[in-house]
């Protein structure tokens, strides 16, 4: 399978958690980032791990990387972040808890992130195999018909810019 874009990204990690494939959803997802992903990580998706991994409120980091990511994607071709996943010599999975708050935080916040607010955002989550409340979650960023978009977060060194 070859992930072409942002869509067909999101698209698969909605059947991961539905059940395409064997095995708990949690080793479907790493196997797809490590096998598939690994390759267009940087032109349509990100992985993201959460500054506090167990709580869902979104930390100063947080906020910063959702909104670096919302202008970047928009302004571009799109993108997926995954947030619970942290790349480096091996890929490492952080579940996040109370994953679904989570996700509903990131959308919200997601539509105040930028100057003009990017159309389209979804959200979906998969939960971890050791508990269902813990999980990863995907934010589809399509690409904007109405670009460029300005982050307007009051976050330091970010606020204003583009990308």
């Amino acid at each position: 399978m070859v992930a072409r874009n942002a869509e067909a990204i999101f698209n698969e990690f909605q059947r991961l958690r539905d059940g395409n494939g064997s095995g708990p959803a949690e080793e479907r997802l790493e196997s797809y980032c490590r096998d598939v992903l690994t390759a267009v990580e940087g032109i349509h998706f990100d992985y993201k791990c959460k500054q506090d991994s167990r709580t869902p409120q979104l930390e100063e980091s947080d906020k910063r990387n959702l909104a670096k990511a919302l202008s970047g994607f928009a302004n571009s071709g799109g993108g997926v972040l995954l947030w619970g996943v942290k790349e480096g010599l091996s890929l490492q999975l952080h579940p996040i808890s109370h994953v679904q708050t989570f996700l509903k935080n990131l959308l919200e916040l997601g539509g105040l992130a930028t100057d003009s607010a990017v159309p389209g955002l979804q959200g979906d989550w998969l939960p971890s195999k050791h508990d269902p409340t813990t999980g990863f979650a995907a934010l589809l960023i399509p690409e904007s018909p109405l670009p460029p978009h300005r982050v307007v977060l009051k976050i330091k060194d970010t606020q204003h810019h583009y990308y």
